[in-house]
């Protein structure tokens, strides 16, 4: 997954011709589990480094876009901040259609959303990117394609779903 993260961002500096592009900056999975962290115990201090190093290459603070992917217990989630539209969104291909529940229970998705949230927040903020107020964006769980157990699967559901949210004007 880091080696797709790096790549995605590599691609993205260089084909972002259209000034209708969307500045999206992913971060590895290694990094979002430590942004996972309780925020009552997080340490800002200790991801500093990191998160300045990403921002002298895909400079954070213009991003629209800031995509944070996870795999907790084998399950892909994809957490996204969006400025544009002062969301933040819970991508998870295993919500069941029918009833539009996540196989995660809703306190798991806020806990982990809040701490990724709180947690980047503090980041940037100590490390001097930038000091907006992202707790009060809302949540919003859209829904995601079925997959199946194979790993691709799961990767393609979440592209998809991701794609299908932010294509075209206001999706959203």
């Amino acid at each position: 997954m880091a080696v797709f993260v790096q790549y995605f961002n590599d691609d993205h500096k260089l084909n972002t011709e259209n000034i209708y592009d969307r500045n999206k900056v992913a971060f590895t999975p290694f990094l979002v589990e430590k942004l996972m962290l309780d925020a009552k115990t997080y340490i800002p201090e200790s991801n500093e480094p990191e998160l300045t190093r990403i921002n002298e290459q895909m400079d954070i603070a213009n991003a629209d876009l800031l995509l944070f992917p996870l795999i907790l217990n084998e399950h892909w989630i994809l957490i996204c901040i969006n400025y544009l539209v002062k969301k933040v969104h819970f991508f998870d291909p295993a919500i069941r259609a029918s009833n539009s529940e996540s196989v995660l229970p809703a306190n798991s998705i806020k806990f982990a959303t809040n701490n990724v949230v709180i947690n980047f927040q503090r980041t940037c903020k100590v490390a001097e990117i930038f000091d907006r107020d992202l707790q009060n964006y809302e949540l919003q769980v859209p829904r995601c394609p079925k997959h199946s157990n194979s790993p691709f699967q799961k990767y393609v559901a979440l592209v998809s779903s991701f794609n299908k949210t932010y294509q075209g004007i206001h999706p959203w």
